[in-house]
């Protein structure tokens, strides 16, 4: 169902429907399964499934103007967004000359995509998630800064692709603290997934940028992984019922929350180890910061005009994992038995 529909193959009664477009329900369909199916095999680093094609985007686009249904408008941006998606995690293993010309086109339609949306993202948890995962690549792809201290030469500067990836990462943090009480009932297992893998990314930015020399306070402050992690657990606690199951089992939000947990013990070891202070001063909170106010990072808002909300509660299996063009090597869990 992913083309036109052939009436020759389908239509096998007399009044039956001759043209070749699918119904509402049909395209609903198949857009879901594409987003799952890509989401998977991205997350798992695993071979396509279930390919884009353009016939899908095209009725998605179609289905959002007759307006059937209310989340109808947010198919064909969740739909383009994951192509994007797909195709930047292609790159990876690629040699960064190969892929730098391809990395600039899809940069271009990721804008053009963004300056297109003409609602709150707030509206769809899916698409936020998936934008600012889209931020988040954009600046993670082949092609650019490797995560390794060792390429740094000016210890009194921060680096621009650790400040580009803080900001980036800030944004997904801030998701779930933001979001509207019971929109994370709404998030699938992939969408938590991935915001648990920006979370571990972020902890272990920080503790990159908290390493000796580097000139990055400005860009823990606006970060201030400390705080963060208490609000997500804090979220995470308030969604979670704390009653048991049939089988003895918490629900999912108690063992997110838990695992948050440990990422936030790992977090505050690895900076003891350092002997760097943590930056953490109560006042700036990640909901009261203005990422369009001028300051000397230079950080522009990548959604002018939209209200920031992003999450982050995590799977502990996949802190330390590759997370394809997430890689940051060098920097697991040492202790995931627990």
């Amino acid at each position: 169902m992913d083309r036109p529909r052939n009436p020759l193959l389908w239509s096998v009664e007399t009044d039956a429907r001759h043209d070749n477009d699918w119904g509402p329900e049909e395209v609903r369909a198949v857009a879901g399964a594409y987003y799952l199916a890509s989401s998977s095999s991205m997350l798992l680093q695993k071979a396509r499934s279930f390919a884009y094609t353009a016939y899908l985007g095209t009725s998605c686009r179609n289905l959002a103007l007759q307006s059937a249904a209310d989340g109808d408008k947010y198919l064909p941006y969740i739909v383009e967004a994951q192509r994007i998606a797909e195709s930047i995690d292609a790159l990876t293993g690629e040699p960064a000359s190969a892929g730098a010309a391809r990395l600039r086109t899809l940069n271009e339609e990721y804008a053009a995509l963004k300056s297109s949306v003409t609602f709150p993202l707030s509206n769809s948890p899916p698409l936020i998630v998936l934008m600012n995962m889209l931020e988040l690549l954009m600046h993670s792809a082949p092609g650019t800064a490797s995560f390794n201290l060792a390429e740094i030469r000016d210890s009194s500067l921060c680096p621009p692709w650790l400040l580009e990836r803080i900001h980036a990462v800030r944004l997904m943090i801030n998701t779930l603290v933001t979001m509207a009480p019971g929109d994370e009932y709404g998030l699938s297992n992939i969408e938590w997934i991935t915001m648990h893998c920006a979370l571990s990314l972020a902890a272990r930015m920080d503790i990159v940028a908290a390493s000796s020399g580097i000139g990055a306070t400005q860009a823990r402050r606006a970060l201030d992984m400390p705080h963060s992690l208490k609000q997500v657990l804090l979220r995470l606690e308030s969604a979670s019922d704390g009653t048991l199951d049939q089988g003895g089992d918490h629900d999912p939000f108690h063992q997110l929350a838990r695992r948050v947990r440990r990422l936030e013990e790992w977090h505050l070891a690895r900076l003891e180890r350092i002997e760097v202070p943590v930056a953490s001063p109560s006042a700036d909170r990640l909901d009261s910061l203005d990422t369009n106010a001028a300051h000397p990072l230079e950080w522009t808002d990548p959604f002018p005009g939209q209200p920031e909300a992003q999450p982050a509660d995590w799977l502990e299996d996949y802190i330390g994992a590759g997370f394809g063009a997430f890689g940051m090597p060098g920097f697991a869990l040492e202790d995931r038995t627990r």
